[in-house]
C-alpha cells in the first residue's frame, strides 16, 4: 500500500508528473470495463453531480473529501480511473494520488461529459 506523503511535491516533480500520468478517454476505458479487466472507477465530482448522472458501479470520493479519506483511497484495488465532468479536477486527483505513492492511476482525459456508456442516477 502506498504511504502517505506530508511534504508538498517541488513544481518539478508535479509538472514530470503531470507530463507521465497515464491517460485514458472515455471510449479506451468502456473497452476495457466491458472486456471484463479489473478498473476501479473514480468519481471525484460533487455529491450533486455524482447524484445527477453516474457510471454504474463507480466509487465516489469528491475532491474535497480527499485528504479526510485518503486511507479509504490508497487501499482502493487498481488501476484506479479517475473522472470528473470535463477532465479538470480528475488530473488534480491524479496528481495528488500519485504524489501518495500511486502508481496505477489513469486520468479519464475527457470527464463525464464524454461518457456514452450506461449511466445511473440518484
Amino acid at each position: 500500500m502506498p504511504l502517505r506523503r506530508e511534504d508538498p511535491p517541488g513544481p518539478d516533480e508535479v509538472d514530470r508528473w503531470f507530463r507521465e500520468v497515464p491517460k485514458i478517454t472515455c471510449e479506451e476505458l468502456q473497452r476495457r470495463l466491458a472486456a471484463g479487466e479489473a478498473i476501479t472507477v473514480l468519481d471525484v465530482r460533487t455529491e450533486g453531480e455524482w447524484s445527477a448522472r453516474r457510471i454504474p458501479g463507480a466509487r465516489h470520493v469528491p475532491l474535497q473529501e480527499f485528504e479526510d479519506r485518503l486511507d479509504e483511497l490508497l487501499a482502493m484495488p487498481g488501476p484506479l480511473a479517475v473522472h470528473c465532468e470535463h477532465g479538470v479536477r480528475s488530473i488534480d486527483a491524479t496528481l495528488f494520488l500519485k504524489w501518495q505513492g500511486r502508481d496505477d492511476v489513469l486520468n479519464v482525459v475527457e470527464g463525464l461529459c464524454a461518457w456514452s456508456g450506461p449511466t445511473t442516477s440518484g
